[in-house]
């Protein structure tokens, strides 16, 4: 027996159902922009490592 103000709540690990998916064109524009914004953010961690690095051995 359900409480009365229960909510049904979706089911986390169903699969997505199509109108909870991107629109095909804003997948088209923003895939590539984040997938480059993510390259830069990794490439410039790399640098910050590779700096600290270099300072803990003189």
């Amino acid at each position: 027996m359900r409480h009365p103000k229960a909510t049904v709540q979706p089911d986390l690990f169903a699969p997505t159902r199509p109108e909870a998916a991107l629109p095909l064109e804003v997948a088209q524009r923003l895939l590539p922009l984040l997938e480059q914004l993510l390259l830069e953010v990794l490439a410039s961690e790399t640098l910050v490592t590779e700096a600290g690095d270099e300072q803990d051995h003189p």
